[in-house]
């Protein structure tokens, strides 16, 4: 991965991750040579502040910004303008040196020059990523500015899902947690497939970055593998509509470079009502379900992991759970030569041996 594809992964990781956010706007300070960069939303009515990340800044001198934050003719600037600018863009050098805001938040910092390229634009709320030079760094130029505004698209996407994740979290909690009470991860999202709103469990499990991870403001996978599966599933949802009867994927999971265990997405295609009266504007929903939280495998969640028919999955998990072949043909719903035949082809297939072998391969897999 690239430095500046990993500078976009912590981008839209910091959907979720505050501590992505902060890393990110250092690579940004990085590649501009600044002293500092930030990243914050500023009301042009009120001018409350709200510091969203930073790197190299003093967060003591926040209350100093927001009480010269009506002077602040660049930030303004920038608000009318919606394109990257420098302060030199905005007023004379030596008039931007001689301002109670350079005198009072600049100068404490060892900051001299500033760009900023905005994220957010709505009218009432201006957003900027914005980089501080020192004194020795000089003023930013026209290359500093589109190395910058090349960041902005990617930073404006994910401040607003940060943004509107956060309002449908207010929305939910007016409506009794629906979603976060469910037990599995429950994610939603839109006709492109951004995603909409992630439930608790699924964040739970997007923190864990080992199988399943926010990529662009999408819901990806770490295996390339499943991720083509996942956006093939996820695209024929889309189409077939509340028609679908939902689709399942695979994902593994990993441990540093070795697989661990897996999660099995269903997807599922939304019109109209059911899930989009909570969150309008979803068009797919995928439902997580995490071994970490279920231990018991399903045999749709076996088939699709061990590469079995459908029949050898419901006989491996009977026999999983007693040694009774008897009771395990019942709780299978098949004959006992079924069973057994059923059996005997999902070991083979799995070289396995024996019961005792099953039972290793599925603790390998997370499941007791």
């Amino acid at each position: 991965m690239s430095d500046r594809e990993r500078l976009i992964q912590l981008i839209y990781d910091g959907v979720l991750d505050d501590a992505a956010w902060t890393a990110a706007l250092a690579m940004v300070a990085d590649v501009a040579r600044a002293a500092g960069a930030g990243l914050g939303v500023q009301n042009m009515v009120t001018h409350e502040f709200w510091a969203v990340a930073q790197s190299g800044i003093d967060a003591s001198l926040h209350g100093t910004y927001e009480r010269l934050a009506p002077q602040n003719r660049i930030w303004q600037a920038i608000s009318r303008a919606g394109r990257p600018m420098a302060d030199q863009m905005v007023m004379p050098k030596a008039e931007f040196l001689r301002s109670a805001l350079h005198a009072e938040y600049f100068v404490p910092q060892g900051f001299h020059s500033v760009m900023a390229a905005p994220v957010l634009a709505n009218g009432s709320h201006c957003g900027v990523v914005v980089a501080f030079g020192s004194r020795r760094r000089g003023d930013f130029e026209e290359p500093d500015l589109a190395e910058l505004a090349g960041l902005a698209g990617h930073l404006s996407r994910a401040i607003g899902l940060r943004l509107d994740r956060a309002r449908l979290v207010e929305d939910l909690h007016a409506r009794n947690h629906i979603l976060d009470d469910a037990p599995d991860g429950i994610v939603l999202l839109d006709s492109t497939l951004r995603v909409r709103h992630l439930n608790l469990p699924a964040q739970v499990v997007l923190a864990r970055r080992d199988g399943l991870a926010l990529r662009d403001g999408r819901l990806a996978c770490r295996d390339p593998r499943d991720d083509s599966e996942l956006r093939k599933t996820m695209r024929t949802m889309l189409a077939a509509g509340a028609r679908a009867a939902g689709g399942w994927v695979v994902v593994r999971r990993w441990e540093g470079e070795e697989h661990r265990a897996a999660l099995l997405l269903q997807v599922t295609g939304v019109r109209g009502a059911d899930m989009a009266v909570l969150v309008p504007g979803t068009a797919v929903v995928a439902r997580i379900k995490d071994p970490d939280r279920d231990r018991s495998p399903t045999p749709v969640l076996l088939q699709r992991l061990l590469g079995l028919t459908l029949g050898e999955a419901r006989a491996v998990l009977a026999v999983s759970r007693t040694k009774d072949q008897e009771a395990a043909a019942r709780r299978a719903g098949v004959a006992r030569t079924t069973l057994r035949t059923q059996l005997h082809h999902a070991y083979v297939n799995l070289g396995l041996h024996d019961r005792a072998d099953l039972l290793r391969l599925l603790a390998s897999y997370g499941f007791g």
